[in-house]
């Protein structure tokens, strides 16, 4: 697995432990950040494995479209 997505993997991974720690602490608002964040970040992992470019943008739903995710 190229460096690159596996960076990518662990700040996903990274993000999703936050979100946890952040729930279990009732901060409800900035848990559900870090879950988009690491939803994003995931996202992205995948469109690198897939061999696309990594767009600068924050809309999951166009992320997930970009790796073919149903809506």
């Amino acid at each position: 697995m190229k460096v690159e997505i596996k960076e990518w993997w662990g700040q996903a991974q990274e993000d999703l432990d936050t979100s946890h720690y952040l729930y279990d602490g009732n901060k409800f608002e900035e848990a559900a950040f870090f879950c988009q964040q690491a939803i994003e970040k995931g996202l992205k992992a995948i469109m690198l494995t897939e061999g696309k470019k990594v767009p600068k943008i924050h809309d999951l739903v166009v992320l997930g479209e970009e790796v073919d995710l149903p809506i």
